[in-house]
């Protein structure tokens, strides 16, 4: 992973927490992370794993792979933070769409 990747997947961490009204110390207690830590991954400047990529994807409850998708079409079309942050609530309200229709199509 690249620092320029670092730094958006870190900023797409972030605006995850934010929408999900989880401050730092929710996501420290719930990951069992040191504060600095989740800072500094936000803050683009610490390497992470994949599977600590997990963790965050099951705490905000979308899957690590669209977290890696929505941070290339940010890099790709170089986004503003407005515009992730509007591209990642039409993800939220897509799929909240979708479990709408299938629980109407099991009625």
């Amino acid at each position: 992973m690249t620092k320029e990747d670092q730094t958006v997947l870190g900023n797409i961490l972030r605006i995850l927490r934010f929408i999900n009204d989880l401050s730092i110390k929710d996501v420290c207690e719930k990951l069992k992370l040191k504060q600095s830590y989740v800072c500094s991954i936000e803050k683009g400047r610490e390497p992470f794993s994949m599977a600590k990529l997990q963790d965050f994807a099951s705490l905000y409850n979308i899957p690590s792979d669209n977290i890696i998708y929505i941070s290339q079409v940010t890099k790709k079309l170089n986004l503003t933070r407005m515009q992730q942050i509007k591209l990642i609530l039409e993800y939220y309200l897509f799929v909240e769409n979708e479990k709408e229709k299938n629980v109407q199509n099991t009625i």
